[in-house]
């Protein structure tokens, strides 16, 4: 992947400005929902989980607190992130977005995608009677290669559990509230 794409990538761990952020920001609706902007918009909130656009300069924010934040770029200066929780993931957001990619942008190898702090599988409990656990990396991962094929995309993976270095990341299981994790990816083409 010799020329992908160095988008700058913000990551704020246990902020409480969200809107003050310049930018396209997320208000998660727990869904597959993703909007593609075709037009430069300077701050906007979107009721969705992901959003794409090839806007030059324009930088998308995604907020989380356990749930896997998602930024994508491509060389051609196509960026999007995704807000990526249990319910996204069950619904194939990552799956429907890199679709979207392929369809709308003809993006088909050179991607770039980054997953960043979430709950990891250990610590997501999804049913107690049964212990059953969830992860969001197997399954947005899984995702990410039923569409390309691993030597098409450089995958970045954060190592940080949200809930086991809640020091760092805020987790909404370890109970603290009025806070949250923020991720941005600008498009520098």
């Amino acid at each position: 992947m010799s020329k992908t794409m160095k988008p700058h990538v913000v990551m704020l761990g246990k902020e409480n400005r969200f809107d003050e952020k310049p930018g396209i920001h997320l208000q998660q609706t727990h869904s597959a929902n993703v909007v593609v902007l075709a037009t430069p918009h300077p701050q906007t909130v979107l009721q969705a989980d992901g959003v794409i656009t090839n806007c030059t300069n324009s930088t998308l924010w995604v907020k989380t607190a356990d749930c896997m934040p998602i930024l994508l770029s491509h060389p051609s200066g196509v960026v999007a992130t995704l807000h990526a929780g249990r319910k996204g993931t069950q619904q194939q957001i990552l799956r429907k977005t890199l679709i979207m990619l392929q369809t709308k942008f003809a993006i088909e190898d050179q991607l770039s995608a980054w997953f960043g702090p979430h709950i990891c599988e250990k610590c997501y409990q999804v049913e107690r009677a049964t212990d059953t656990h969830y992860s969001l990396l197997k399954e947005n991962t899984k995702q990410l290669y039923s569409v390309f094929e691993p030597k098409q995309v450089d995958l970045t993976v954060h190592p940080d559990c949200t809930l086991c270095q809640n020091n760092k990341w805020y987790s909404y299981r370890a109970g603290e509230r009025g806070v949250s994790n923020y991720f941005g990816i600008t498009n520098n083409n």
